[in-house]
């Protein structure tokens, strides 16, 4: 059924064969990625981020961030924030993560323990798969606005829209997400 509880993550090999499972209590998790042996899930509907291994033992939640004693969406980032809706957390090559927290219009670059160390949180709107180029840009799929946009890395400026609106208000991209 379509009530977002018991979400699974399912790794399959080429043939389309279920290869791995996880359950684990997730409530509409919008991304997973391997980082080693391990599995990162943006557990949206939980406000969370976790890392597990493929024993299913999670080896760190954001609900544990500042203090948050590891009730769900209650991590704290180092600069304050909470996690709202965290649809994404990519893994970079620093070891640290790319979360897109959609609920506050922002995305962060923060480590295991919620540390952040670079944020945006200007002219996107319940964004998604937010990834930074080579040159440090952020390049983000804009969903509310309808639009793909590249902000500057000092998140001045965007350098690059495509989509948006027409002169009557129609957006030209409906609700991208990647």
């Amino acid at each position: 059924n379509w009530n977002r509880k018991g979400a699974k993550i399912v790794e399959m090999n080429q043939s389309g064969t279920p290869i791995w499972v996880y359950t684990g209590g997730l409530v509409f998790p919008h991304a997973a990625y391997p980082v080693g042996n391990n599995i990162v899930i943006a557990d949206t509907g939980n406000d969370r981020v976790i890392e597990i291994n493929r024993q299913g033992k999670t080896l760190w939640d954001s609900d544990y961030f500042g203090g948050g004693k590891g009730y769900l969406g209650q991590g704290i980032l180092s600069n304050g924030a909470k996690l709202l809706y965290p649809n994404d957390a990519f893994p970079l090559p620093n070891g640290h993560f790319l979360v897109s927290s959609r609920f506050t219009n922002s995305v962060y670059e923060i480590n295991q323990t919620g540390k952040v160390f670079w944020s945006c949180s200007r002219f996107m709107s319940r964004q998604h798969n937010p990834r930074l180029l080579p040159n440090g840009n952020l390049i983000v799929a804009d969903s509310d606005n309808g639009r793909a946009i590249i902000i500057n890395h000092s998140c001045t400026k965007i350098v690059f829209n495509y989509g948006g609106t027409d002169l009557s208000g129609v957006p030209r991209l409906l609700w991208p997400r990647s």
